[in-house]
C-alpha cells in the first residue's frame, strides 16, 4: 500500500494479506482502527466474493469420490453441457475407484458407457478431461499425439510411479501405439463414388441435387460432405432444410393452389343499388374518390348495421367478409365532417343538381343563358 502527497510517495507498506498491511498503516495514521483490511480493501464485498466464487474452480481427491453432492457439482461444472444426461458418468467413476488398477486408457474406457454407434466430439473429450483433472486424476500418456490418439490416465494421488511404468513399457515396445490404418475402406469409397455419380447425372438442376443430397445431409457433417462430394455449404444447408420439410429424398410437397372466385355481375349490381339508396348513404356534392372518380358516399349507419340491412334485402347476395371488403377505400366514409355540404345538398342529394343541369342543356338553346343558369 502506498500513500501519496503532492503526487509523491510518502509512505509504503507491504504484507502477506490486507489485514497485515492495514495494521501497519493504522499504527502510523491512527484512523479507522475499527475496520479490518479485508473490509477496507473490498475483499469482503458481496460483488468481490461472487467473482471469487466464479473464478474458484472446485476440485476434490479420490477419497471424496463417494461424496455424490460434490461430484455432481463438479459434473455440472465441467461435463453436464457437453454429454447426454443418460450417460452413467458417476457409476463409471465409482467402478474405476474400486478397480485395483489405477490406469485406464480414456477413449476405450468411455466407449464402454456410451451407445455402440455414438460419435464423440472433440469438445466432449475436453470436458471429460477437465472433469478428471478436477477430481484428482492425471494424464500420464508417455508419448505425443502424433504417435497415437490414445491417452492414459491414473487415479493415483501420486502419479509419478504409474507414469514411469508406462514410459518403460512404451520405450521397450510393449505398448502397441500404432496409428489406425490409413488405407481407405473400399465400401466407403464406393458409397461416396455412387453418390457423387448420382449428383452428376441429375437432370433437374439444383432442385434435383438438393433432393438427392437430402438423403444423407443430416447423417454426415458439413466437412465430410464437402470433402467427398465437393458441394458448397449452402447446398448442404438447403438439402438439410429440404429433408426437414419433405423427408430425406422424398418428393417435394406441392403447395395448394389458392383459387379466388370472381363476384357475379348480379351481386355487384345488388351492392351498387343498395348504396345508391339515399336511406343508406348521402352523396357528396363536391368530393370524389381519387381512385374511382366517383362521388364520395357518407354512410348513414355503421358497417355492421348496414350489413344486417343488406342481408335482409339480399339474402343470397354478398357474404359478410366480401361486403366489408367492398367498403374498403376512401369512397365509403362514415361520420366524416360534413360541414362542406350545403343544406340543400345535404337534404336533396347531389343527383338533383345533375338532373337540373341536364334539363337546362335540353330546354335552353342559347349557350350564354345556359352559362348564367349554371
Amino acid at each position: 500500500m502506498a500513500l501519496y502527497q503532492d503526487e509523491r510517495i510518502k509512505l509504503k507498506y507491504s504484507g502477506k494479506n490486507p489485514d497485515e498491511v492495514w495494521k501497519e498503516v493504522w499504527k502510523k495514521i491512527e484512523v479507522l482502527q475499527n475496520w479490518d483490511g479485508k473490509t477496507l480493501f473490498g475483499i469482503n464485498h458481496e460483488k468481490t466474493q461472487n467473482l471469487v466464487n466464479i473464478l474458484r474452480t472446485p476440485s476434490c481427491t479420490i477419497n471424496e469420490w463417494n461424496n455424490e453432492i460434490m461430484m455432481t457439482q463438479l459434473y455440472k461444472q465441467h461435463l453436464y453441457k457437453f454429454t447426454p444426461a443418460s450417460i452413467p458418468w458417476y457409476e463409471f467413476l465409482l467402478n474405476w475407484k474400486e478397480y485395483k488398477c489405477n490406469i485406464i486408457e480414456l477413449y476405450s474406457a468411455l466407449e464402454n458407457i456410451y451407445p455402440e454407434e455414438y460419435q464423440f466430439k472433440e469438445r466432449e473429450f475436453r470436458a471429460w478431461k477437465a472433469l478428471l483433472r478436477s477430481i484428482g486424476c492425471t494424464n500420464i500418456t508417455p508419448f505425443d499425439k502424433d504417435k497415437s490418439d490414445k491417452e492414459f490416465w491414473t487415479k493415483a494421488e501420486n502419479p509419478i510411479d504409474d507414469k514411469h511404468v508406462l514410459i518403460y513399457l512404451y520405450e521397450n515396445n510393449f505398448l502397441d501405439m500404432s496409428l489406425p490404418d490409413d488405407n481407405p475402406n473400399p465400401i466407403v469409397n464406393k458409397f461416396w463414388s455412387c453418390f457423387n455419380e448420382s449428383l452428376k447425372v441429375n437432370k433437374k438442376g439444383i432442385d434435383g441435387k438438393r433432393r438427392i443430397l437430402s438423403i444423407i445431409a443430416d447423417d454426415f457433417s458439413y466437412e465430410e460432405i464437402r470433402t467427398n462430394l465437393l458441394v458448397a455449404p449452402t447446398t448442404i444447408f438447403d438439402a438439410r432444410k429440404y429433408a426437414r420439410l419433405n423427408g430425406p429424398g422424398a418428393k417435394q410437397i406441392e403447395k395448394p393452389i389458392r383459387t379466388v372466385a370472381k363476384l357475379s355481375q348480379e351481386k355487384l349490381e345488388q351492392f351498387s343499388i343498395f348504396f345508391e339508396d339515399k336511406a343508406n348513404v348521402i352523396m357528396s356534392s363536391y368530393k370524389s374518390d381519387a381512385k374511382t372518380q366517383l362521388p364520395v358516399l357518407y354512410l348513414k349507419n355503421t358497417k355492421k348495421a348496414l350489413w344486417e340491412k343488406f342481408q335482409e334485402t339480399y339474402p343470397n347476395g354478398l357474404k359478410r367478409t366480401t361486403f366489408y371488403c367492398q367498403l374498403e377505400g376512401n369512397r365509403y366514409q362514415y361520420r366524416e365532417d360534413m360541414g362542406g355540404l350545403c343544406a340543400i345538398c345535404n337534404t336533396y342529394g347531389y343527383e338533383v343538381f345533375g338532373y337540373l343541369k341536364n334539363l337546362i342543356q335540353k330546354e335552353v338553346s342559347l349557350m350564354e343563358i345556359q352559362v348564367k343558369l349554371d
